[in-house]
């Protein structure tokens, strides 16, 4: 795991960062405008770890920090020997950010932990949200989290289809070692999400068919019941001069289409 340096607050405010809550949503500002934040999945942060479906990775919001030297002025990276250049910056996560605003650092080797297990927007860093961790309670945190967790997954597949996933890949496991045995873990706790989500939704979705199907068969009747409209008008109109009695007789049963079929139409003679 990558080593979290320590934080401070006067680094976040020499760097013009400014953290405040406007309207109850947290707002971040570099001197007087929005700061730009960027989007870093988790992935990029320990590239050891593979990523398999990087749509399923929730990335955590970023700022850039100067860097400062001795006489704390901003440190100068020159371009190709010209005397363009840009200011060194590292990229830190924004729940560090806002927690040295608040509580004045983030001491050596501690990570800062969204309580929700929520990152994706801007309002799950609050304060409120946030608590100091050590590496290893992080990790017995989010392991605890992944194992209860739910990912969304095709309800079309049968649950069989998930099942043989779990025992395929837990075979695996168990006949694996090192990095290739946490890779499988990572592929079985993503079925196990799913099954998980399968399971919740089950009931749901059947009452989602049942719907589909129920309209499904009103689209059809409404089509035969054109057809056999269709057709009937044509009966009608050859008994209308020819035989009054059976004409009306076919007007009464033009009321009424569901007691007849398409068959029984064109039988009429």
């Amino acid at each position: 795991m990558r080593y979290a340096r320590r934080l401070t607050r006067e680094e976040v405010i020499r760097s013009g960062i400014r953290v405040a809550v406007e309207d109850g949503h947290l707002q971040i500002y570099r001197g007087s405008e929005k700061c730009q934040l960027h989007s870093t999945p988790s992935y990029y942060r320990n590239p050891k770890i593979r990523c398999y479906n990087k749509r399923e990775v929730v990335p955590y919001l970023t700022v850039a920090l100067y860097e400062f030297d001795e006489n704390n002025n901003k440190i100068k990276i020159y371009r190709n020997s010209s005397s363009y250049y840009t200011y060194k910056t590292r990229i830190t996560t924004l729940q560090r950010v806002v927690w040295a605003w608040y509580n004045g650092e983030v001491p050596d080797g501690m990570t800062v932990d969204h309580i929700n297990n929520q990152h994706e927007f801007l309002d799950d860093y609050k304060i409120e949200n946030l608590q100091l961790l050590s590496p290893k309670d992080n990790i017995h945190k989010d392991s605890h989290a992944n194992y209860n967790r739910t990912l969304k997954c095709s309800m079309k597949k049968p649950r069989s289809y998930f099942e043989e996933k779990v025992n395929y890949y837990q075979n695996l496991k168990d006949n694996s070692t090192g990095m290739q045995r946490y890779e499988y873990i990572n592929i079985l706790s993503r079925y196990n999400a799913n099954l998980r989500y399968w399971d919740a939704h089950q009931s749901e979705y059947e009452d989602y068919i049942k719907m589909k199907n129920e309209i499904a068969a009103q689209k059809q009747q409404k089509k035969e019941n054109v057809q056999k409209r269709k057709l009937l008008d044509q009966k009608i109109a050859q008994y209308r001069y020819t035989d009054k009695t059976r004409w009306h007789e076919l007007i009464e049963l033009r009321k009424n289409l569901v007691n007849i079929s398409l068959q029984d139409i064109e039988n009429i003679q």
